[in-house]
C-alpha cells in the first residue's frame, strides 16, 4: 500500500497517517487500529482540517456522535470555506435523528453555494426522513441536474411515500444495473426495501454490501434508514461481523 511505504519512510507525516486511518475505516473497519493512525496525525499536525474531518466519520461509524459533531466543527474552524465539511456539518445531524438541524444546515450551504450537488442530495434525504416527499423528490431532481446520481435515493423516496410499484421497479432496475456490471451503492438498494417491509431481500444487499465492504456500510450502525432492522437478529449479526460491536 502507497501510505505505508510513505509512512515508511517517514512516519512523522500527518496525511499518510490519515490516508491509512480512512481506509482502516471506511474500506477495512479495522477500527481500533484506524483510531490509533487517526489520532497520530491529527498530534503530528493539530491544524490539518481533512484529518479532523475524517475522523468525524470514523467516531460516526462507531456511534460517538458528540465527539464527531466536536471533531467536525474543528475541522469547519480549520477550513471555513470547504462546503463538504459544511455539509458533512449536516449529515452527522442527519444520522443522529436531528433533522430540522440538518435542513437548517443544509440550506445554509446552498446560500453559500446553489449549485452544490451534495448539499441538495443530503437535503433530500432529510426531508424524506421528515414525510416532506414533494421537497425531496425536488432536492433530488436538482441533484441529478447537477450531475449526481439518484436512482437508489429515488428508490428509497418512493419506498417511503407509499409508492410501492414505483419502488419495486427502481430497486429491479438498480439490481439488473449492477448485474450488468454498472457500479451502484447496494446499501440504498438495501435502504429500499426495509422502508417496503421486505426485509429478506434488505439482507441480501446488505450481504452485498458486506461482501464489497462498501463505503456506505461503515455508517451502518447509526443510519437511522436502518432503524426498523436494528432489532433483526441478522443486524446484529452483521454489526458483529463489521466488529462494531
Amino acid at each position: 500500500m502507497v501510505v505505508r511505504k510513505a509512512l515508511s519512510l517517514d512516519p512523522n507525516l500527518a496525511q499518510p497517517h490519515a490516508a491509512l486511518a480512512y481506509y482502516l475505516s471506511a474500506v477495512a473497519w479495522n477500527w481500533a487500529e484506524a483510531d490509533r493512525e487517526f489520532r497520530r496525525g491529527i498530534e503530528l499536525d493539530p491544524k490539518y482540517a481533512t484529518a479532523h474531518h475524517w475522523y468525524a466519520y470514523h467516531l460516526t461509524s462507531m456511534g460517538r456522535l458528540h465527539e464527531a459533531m466536536a471533531e467536525l466543527l474543528r475541522a469547519q474552524e480549520l477550513e471555513p470555506d470547504s462546503l463538504i465539511i459544511a455539509t458533512d456539518v449536516g449529515q452527522i445531524l442527519f444520522m443522529d435523528q436531528q433533522y430540522a438541524g440538518a435542513v437548517v444546515n443544509y440550506r445554509k450551504v446552498l446560500e453559500r453555494e446553489p449549485n452544490f450537488a451534495m448539499a441538495h442530495l443530503r437535503l433530500a434525504e432529510a426531508y424524506v426522513q421528515t414525510d416532506q416527499f414533494t421537497a425531496a423528490l425536488d432536492e433530488l431532481d436538482k441533484a441529478k441536474t447537477l450531475g449526481v446520481g439518484i436512482e437508489g435515493h429515488l428508490a428509497y423516496l418512493n419506498a417511503r411515500s407509499g409508492h410501492r410499484e414505483s419502488a419495486e421497479k427502481a430497486i429491479h432496475d438498480l439490481a439488473e444495473q449492477m448485474r450488468m456490471g454498472e457500479r451502484h451503492d447496494p446499501v440504498s438498494i438495501a435502504m429500499a426495501c426495509a422502508a417496503l417491509g421486505q426485509d429478506d431481500a434488505a439482507f441480501k444487499w446488505l450481504d452485498e454490501g458486506y461482501v464489497r465492504h462498501d463505503g456506505e456500510m461503515a455508517l451502518l450502525l447509526v443510519d437511522p434508514r436502518f432503524e426498523k432492522l436494528r432489532s433483526d437478529p441478522r443486524f446484529k449479526e452483521l454489526l458483529k461481523r463489521m466488529n462494531l460491536n
